[in-house]
């Protein structure tokens, strides 16, 4: 018919919105079709900001490396995804930083590296980490902030971070918005005089994830600072084994931290090996905690009264584990302690409740917070009737 769209005539933009959802070994063979799908490929937008993703299952070939240096000079934020667990992923992982570091002269704004794989037994990969680093000293920079690195994402890198990274980063990049230093691996070496030295060197950061650890008195200090250009408004903190080495932040210090920024929204993880006792100690008051995870296999109503009484206000989600085995009950006198949160958390919006709840107890708390996302079973879910 005269006038309806076809693949053949689609417009130019429509045809490069689609190829932007298309995972590269797709868009590749897409563009065999024609000439102008061919063009549509090469177009621009599509390599501003780009994932390459390293899996020699998914991938053999690594596609995304063969046309890298034609679209070097439109890169502008670089994700890479890799399977940690097959060396050749790793090597072409690097090679791609080495080729950044030696032939890109564009500048970067974002840059994001993670694991997709399971970490091979004594899992450590010196390279890698290094080419990293050597990205991250070497990629270009200059004194305009529309002009600069201002994301930096290793949350996914699961690898042991340490100050020198930290380093690297904080004195190359000043203008950074956003720093992601809070990976999943249990042995971290960065300190909290690190993390000074990021927020001195980087008055405009807004978000920062790193360890409970590496925050003190003297990090607090330093974000609470009137002179910084710009205000704090999101820190993730996650809690291990390593924080019963370290002084906890007080009560005092959070007031002062939202005295300083009154937009500040904190979320806290704590994980497994993290000691029990000290979780309430953690759990301070005057926190502006929106998010909270508890994966703590034990007995939690002290926990969840200490949130209650102290940390309800502001709290959007809230997740916590009693125990290794999910089908377990609720441990006794948890129960009407969840109730009493949930009635106090006016913004709670999701809840997950890793062990079995009393049918009653789950109706309870479901008429009382329309919840838009929720883990809440009963014995009846798990196991069904029996005769």
């Amino acid at each position: 018919m005269n006038g309806q769209l076809t693949w053949e005539t689609l417009p130019w933009h429509i045809i490069v919105d689609i190829f932007s959802y298309l995972p590269i070994n797709d868009r590749i063979q897409a563009r065999l079709t024609c000439s102008s799908w061919s063009n549509c490929f090469h177009d621009r937008k599509l390599w501003r900001h780009f994932n390459f993703h390293f899996d020699t299952e998914l991938d053999p070939d690594a596609s995304a490396l063969t046309f890298l240096h034609h679209h070097l000079s439109h890169l502008q934020s670089i994700s890479i995804s890799l399977n940690q667990a097959q060396p050749l992923s790793r090597q072409r992982a690097c090679q791609l930083m080495d080729v950044l570091v030696k032939e890109m002269r564009n500048r970067l704004y974002g840059f994001s590296i993670r694991f997709t794989g399971e970490n091979p037994l004594c899992f450590n990969d010196p390279a890698l980490v290094l080419a990293v680093k050597n990205l991250l000293q070497n990629v270009k920079d200059d004194a305009r902030a529309e002009s600069t690195l201002l994301s930096v994402d290793l949350n996914g890198f699961d690898l042991t971070l340490d100050d020198h990274m930290v380093q690297i980063i904080s004195t190359k990049h000043n203008f950074l918005r956003k720093v992601c230093i809070q990976n999943h691996c249990l042995v971290d070496n960065i300190n909290s005089h690190s993390i000074v030295d990021l927020l001195e060197s980087c008055p405009y950061l807004e978000e920062l994830h790193t360890f409970y650890h590496s925050v003190d008195s003297a990090v607090v200090d330093v974000m609470s600072l009137p002179n910084r250009k710009a205000p704090f408004r999101f820190l993730s903190l996650s809690c291990n084994r390593s924080d019963k080495f370290y002084n906890l932040i007080s009560s005092q210090s959070w007031m002062r931290l939202t005295m300083a920024h009154p937009t500040l929204e904190v979320t806290l993880s704590f994980h497994q090996s993290f000691p029990h006792h000290l979780i309430n100690e953690v759990l301070a008051e005057n926190m502006p905690l929106v998010k909270l995870n508890l994966k703590i296999f034990g007995w939690l109503t002290d926990e969840l009264m200490q949130v209650r009484n102290y940390l309800s206000s502001k709290l959007r989600s809230l997740s916590f584990s009693t125990n290794v085995d999910p089908l377990v009950s609720a441990p006794p006198g948890l129960e009407p302690v969840l109730v009493e949160l949930v009635e106090c958390c006016d913004h709670l919006q999701e809840l997950h409740c890793h062990c079995v709840l009393h049918e009653e107890v789950i109706s309870q708390i479901k008429s009382t917070r329309e919840l838009q996302h929720f883990t809440l079973y009963s014995h009846q879910d798990c196991f069904g009737s029996r005769n």
